[in-house]
């Protein structure tokens, strides 16, 4: 490489313009986000609801408190037939024909005409839906009728008392299916939170072949009452994914209204939640997306967590969500009491809230005044907005790779690994440092320390866990990499590439499957290997950098 660099003074020149050429999207994404520090928090009414019910306070006086603590907007799921009752404490009572005719006495309970209806029924996942107001039953009806295509119902309302029957639809959907379609939000629910002040973020929940244009146009039509800043999607897929025409209509609601994506964080915070669809809307949105930090169950469940006396590990966790991963929302959900069993099958009726105002007051003061000195305001977050890099500079990129003939080469590929790890690896890193406490370097100030030797001594040292664990998860993508490597290295003979070749050598399924344990295992041993070694550098890097919250 030197003999060429001698020869060849203006190969040199393209390959330094090249580089810098690759720094202008790190600059770009730096200064996007220096100019985008701004956190919200969006309480989930259904947490809240669940711990007002086991504190001695009404569920007025929690959303005073809240709002006197700086959370001005609410998370409101629609409603079901199923689950309206609980949702929204009206009389509704949904249920299949079998479960309805389960109760001793049940025709009893139904005028003459719905009680034959229900006698006629030959399909035990017919549903019957009774409501005790006639405001309910009308309600439940038009919602039916707008969100479901060609809806049909046998109907009855006798006073205050409706009934509704629904057998199989046109498209052969189910009565008992149908009970789980949102319908939307009760309007005593939303009258509450706007006599509060709170602004109303709607989520809804889809389901699969109930997800059309009918839903799609009504569930918009909810997102335009209320003008949420974001969308929060739910369920099986994104709204309305079940035909084009709906997608359109999505996209042209969030490009005028100018509402961000919200995007879940996961439970092991390596990724955010991806619905059918999503990366299609946020392209067309112009990637105007922001990170949500889902407050998951084994979160709310530290109270007095290592070691601490109340919600400290909690605000911990929201600070390095923030701080650290780019998530630039909370969505808050109540404390649970530790030993509160938060399994994945844990029947979240049993569980217990801490229900000590102090406590919720604690966690968010602390998270506010944690967070102040690193410039970040707690407000509506806008979309952080990046400039893609142009066409020119994608072309000199690329002409800089190719005249210093890295195609093909093992430079090549490592400069790829070493440009693609210092985008992510520098943020994480950056996390780190701004966390640290301001005092470290103020002291080292003080004992006579300039800007290098501050960060030689006191930060890098500071870092060194951190760092290691940046090693730790490089070296685990580079060492099993097979995507990059086949285009770098078409002819050189690699740990990577030949797992591959033993898998794809394979020819009955049972061989397949030998292999593939055979070649995980070979990939698999120098990075347990390693990690064995530097284990003690790579728990204490999780516990200070926040990985896994």
């Amino acid at each position: 490489m030197k003999s060429i660099l001698k020869k060849n003074r203006i190969l040199a020149v393209i390959a330094l313009i090249g580089l810098l050429a690759s720094l202008v999207p790190l600059i770009s994404r730096v200064q996007a986000e220096e100019s985008n520090k701004y956190y919200d928090i969006v309480l989930d009414y259904n947490s809240m609801r669940s711990m007002a019910r086991q504190s001695s306070q009404s569920e007025d006086e929690w959303l005073d408190l809240f709002k006197s603590l700086g959370v001005d907007k609410v998370a409101l799921s629609e409603a079901s037939a199923l689950n309206l009752h609980d949702n929204a404490a009206i009389p509704v009572h949904a249920m299949t024909v079998k479960k309805a005719a389960e109760s001793y006495g049940w025709e009893d309970q139904y005028p003459a005409e719905v009680a034959q209806w229900l006698r006629e029924s030959t399909d035990v996942s017919d549903a019957i839906i009774w409501t005790e107001t006639a405001a309910s039953y009308e309600w439940i009806l038009n919602a039916f009728e707008a969100r479901f295509e060609d809806f049909e119902a046998k109907t009855y309302l006798e006073g205050e008392h409706g009934f509704i029957f629904i057998q199989q639809q046109k498209n052969g959907m189910k009565g008992e299916k149908l009970l789980d379609l949102r319908l939307g939000i009760w309007p005593d629910t939303v009258e509450l939170f706007e006599r509060h002040g709170y602004q109303i973020i709607p989520r809804s929940v889809t389901e699969k072949s109930m997800n059309g244009t009918k839903f799609a146009e009504a569930y918009i039509e909810v997102l335009k009452h209320f003008n949420a800043p974001y969308f929060m999607n739910n369920g099986d897929e994104l709204v309305g994914y079940e035909d084009d025409e709906s997608l359109e209509l999505l996209t042209q609601y969030l490009n005028e209204s100018g509402a961000s994506v919200a995007m879940m964080e996961q439970n092991d915070q390596s990724q955010n939640l991806v619905w059918p669809g999503v990366e299609e809307l946020l392209d067309n949105t112009g990637y105007r997306g922001v990170r949500v930090f889902n407050e998951w169950a084994y979160i709310q469940n530290r109270y007095q967590y290592c070691g601490y006396e109340g919600p400290e590990e909690i605000t911990n966790t929201f600070f390095r969500a923030i701080a650290e991963r780019n998530c630039k929302i909370i969505f808050l959900k109540m404390i649970l009491e530790p030993d509160t069993d938060v399994s994945w099958d844990a029947d979240e009726k049993k569980w217990v809230y801490i229900t000590d105002p102090a406590d919720y007051e604690q966690m968010l003061t602390d998270l506010d005044a944690r967070l102040e000195p690193l410039g970040y305001t707690h407000a509506t977050v806008p979309a952080m907005e990046l400039k893609a890099p142009s066409m020119a500079l994608k072309v000199l990129q690329g002409i800089g790779t190719a005249k210093n003939g890295l195609i093909g080469t093992k430079a090549g590929l490592i400069l790829l690994y070493v440009g693609a790890g210092i985008c992510g690896n520098t943020f994480f890193l950056r996390g780190h440092m701004a966390a640290l406490p301001k005092e470290l370097e103020e002291a080292s100030y003080l004992d006579g320390c300039g800007t290098v030797r501050t960060f030689t001594k006191i930060m890098l040292p500071a870092a060194t866990s951190t760092m290691v664990t940046v090693f730790l998860l490089s070296l685990a993508w580079q060492w099993t990499d097979t995507v990059f490597t086949p285009r770098f290295l078409d002819d050189i003979d690699i740990m990577s590439r030949n797992v591959n070749a033993l898998m794809q050598s394979a020819g009955k399924p049972i061989e397949v499957a030998n292999y593939v344990n055979i070649g995980a295992v070979l990939a698999v041993i120098p990075i347990a290997l390693v990690y064995i070694v530097l284990q003690k550098f790579f728990v204490e890097s999780i516990d200070r950098a926040g990985i896994v919250g």
